[in-house]
């Protein structure tokens, strides 16, 4: 993602040519590839959440994401995206298949980045200010 031109550019890891360039809204952040390659999700600073079609470019966005988002994470069963929001102070848990928020936590002070863990039932938030908080 290129957070200053608002585009999201795919690359042929073959041969490092960029071979698509998408727009989305503006200042992208961290993405997350759903396991069938199909649909990519931004996180946006501009816009919150949007889902990515990577066939039609279509953009869709889901619905309770607050703008200011950062980090990003697809859950390991694809089900959930855990989106991070650190102006706002809060991790947003979203359902795929309806694109609408379904939990708020308001796990660390300034939340970043998040990740899982290798059996998918931790989630891993790192805090701006150095705290690494445990989700379960």
């Amino acid at each position: 993602s290129s957070r200053d031109a608002n585009t999201v550019t795919a690359v042929d890891t073959r041969t490092n040519a960029a071979v698509r360039t998408y727009a989305v809204s503006p200042s992208p952040q961290r993405l997350a590839l759903a396991a069938d390659g199909r649909t990519l999700w931004v996180a946006s600073e501009g816009q919150g959440l949007e889902a990515l079609d990577l066939e039609s470019g279509t953009r869709l966005t889901a619905d309770g994401v607050a703008p200011g988002a950062v980090g990003l994470a697809l859950s390991p069963d694809g089900a959930q995206l855990y989106v991070t929001n650190p102006p706002a102070g809060r991790v947003q848990v979203v359902d795929v298949a309806s694109r609408r928020v379904v939990r708020t936590l308001g796990a660390a002070r300034s939340p970043r980045n998040v990740a899982f863990d290798a059996t998918g039932r931790v989630a891993l938030i790192t805090d701006e200010a150095g705290a690494v908080v445990f989700v379960r």
